[in-house]
């Protein structure tokens, strides 16, 4: 769960502990998922319980957490995954790493980077790779 209001942190630039359609568009765009300004407000629609046009933690944690599909959180973690192996290796590296939080405004050194990375090295070779990447945002190992 805390997991998922650090992400609702990040989308959630100016604080106000909901997200807009804007705020919305930032990211999907720094992930390299653009959208139109018409298929954020309908992303909004189909989340927003309240009426308000903004997403709060509770609508995100709903959205992030029901019906959930193992093979489409599969899918996800994949199309992330992707997003932070710039070189298409198949591991992320610290410096990979570094770059797509930066990009993301979370700016690190190298060396935070590396500490991260040794949190979920399984094999010790100082990058992640996808087994590893899937542990770290699931907590399990299911493929």
């Amino acid at each position: 769960m805390e997991d998922l209001e650090y992400v609702f942190k990040k989308f959630d630039a100016n604080g106000d502990g909901k997200i807009s359609a804007s705020e919305l568009g930032s990211m999907m765009k720094s992930l390299g998922q653009p959208a139109t300004e018409e298929e954020l407000k309908k992303l909004i629609r189909e989340v927003d319980s309240d009426g308000d046009g903004h997403i709060n933690l509770e609508e995100f944690t709903e959205l992030n957490t029901k019906d959930v599909d193992p093979d489409e959180v599969l899918e996800n973690l994949k199309d992330a995954f992707s997003i932070f192996d710039l070189d298409g290796n198949g591991s992320i590296t610290a410096e990979e790493l570094k770059m797509v939080m930066a990009s993301l405004g979370d700016a690190c050194s190298i060396e935070e980077c590396r500490k991260m990375i040794a949190g979920v090295d399984g094999n010790g070779d100082g990058m992640i790779n996808f087994d590893e990447f899937q542990i770290m945002m699931t907590g399990n190992m299911n493929k």
